[in-house]
């Protein structure tokens, strides 16, 4: 009852001023800093909802082989460190990189982690067919390979070959 206590805010900042009885005055100044996360690390990486096996928060850098005639980019989603964070997917296409760049609560820290998308190449080197003479030889089988073919008597020349791709990328 003998002291006057008058507290003021200001933004973070209180000022608590005292006021004695006998008129004498203190004040305590508490200034509240806000921390701000400098997290900037993922939590995890998927592609298609399947998270990547080898995901290390603190490795920015991944390869991911899309299956033999993949033609529409996979879904990459992720997992945030905190948050606080802001994400900033970049799409690079199926056979380009995709980026998530991570910015930390506090503006400053950042990351940004590629994964570099390639299709896989086929690995059909079979024909669909054998053309002898513009027609389909006769007991064609992909799955072999070496074929004696008799010339019809008297033939000494030796008639036009083709193979015929099994598919377009051969």
């Amino acid at each position: 009852e003998f002291q006057d206590v008058d507290p003021q805010v200001e933004d973070n900042k209180v000022t608590l001023t005292v006021t004695a009885e006998d008129s004498s005055v203190r004040v305590y100044t508490l200034e509240f800093v806000i921390l701000h996360s400098s997290n900037a690390l993922l939590n995890g990486i998927s592609v298609d909802y399947q998270p990547l096996a080898e995901f290390n928060p603190e490795v920015f850098e991944y390869s991911y082989v899309l299956p033999y005639g993949t033609t529409q980019m996979p879904e990459v989603t992720y997992e945030m460190g905190d948050a606080w964070q802001k994400v900033t997917p970049e799409d690079g296409g199926i056979n380009g990189d995709c980026k998530l760049t991570v910015l930390a609560e506090d503006g400053v820290a950042t990351n940004t982690y590629v994964i570099h998308f390639s299709v896989a190449k086929s690995n059909n080197a079979l024909l669909q067919d054998i053309l002898i003479a513009g027609e389909s030889m006769q007991g064609f089988d992909a799955e072999v390979f070496n074929y004696t073919y008799n010339l019809p008597y008297g033939e000494t020349v030796v008639p036009t070959v083709e193979g015929v791709k099994a598919i377009d990328v051969q």
